[in-house]
C-alpha cells in the first residue's frame, strides 16, 4: 500500500483498517471483494498490480507465485506447478494469464461463495 499509494506508514494502515472487517491485521480476498462491491474498483486494481509486478496488464504463473510468496500467509510456498494451476482456473480465455477482467471475475466469484 505504502509503495503503490506513496502514503506514510500510518496511512497505509488505515487503509488495511478501514477494509480488514474481521480485525485480524489483513485483507482478505473477501474483504476486498466488499470493498469492490462498494465501488472501490481502484483498490481492486491496486491489488491487481502488486500481482502484476512488470506492468504488461496480465497476471503469470511466476508473477502470482512471487506475490504469494511476499504475502506469507503462513503456510508453505506454492510450487510453479500449483500456481499454473491457479492460472489456469482463472483463465477464461486460455491464453496461460490472468487478465484484470479475469482477475475481476474471480474477485466477484469468491465474493458470491
Amino acid at each position: 500500500m505504502r509503495e503503490f499509494y506513496g502514503c506514510s506508514e500510518e496511512e497505509a494502515e488505515e487503509m488495511v483498517a478501514a477494509a480488514d472487517t474481521d480485525g485480524d491485521g489483513f485483507v482478505s480476498i473477501e474483504e476486498l471483494g466488499a470493498v469492490m462491491k462498494d465501488g472501490e474498483l481502484e483498490a481492486l486494481r491496486a491489488a491487481f498490480d502488486e500481482y502484476d509486478e512488470d506492468g504488461d496488464g496480465v497476471i503469470t504463473a511466476e508473477e502470482l507465485r512471487r506475490a504469494l510468496r511476499r504475502l506469507d500467509l503462513g503456510g508453505e510456498d506454492l510450487t510453479a506447478e500449483q500456481c499454473a494451476e491457479i492460472v489456469a482456473a482463472v483463465d477464461s480465455d486460455g491464453d496461460g494469464v490472468i487478465s484484470f477482467d479475469e482477475f475481476k471475475a474471480m474477485m466477484a466469484a469468491t465474493k458470491q461463495t
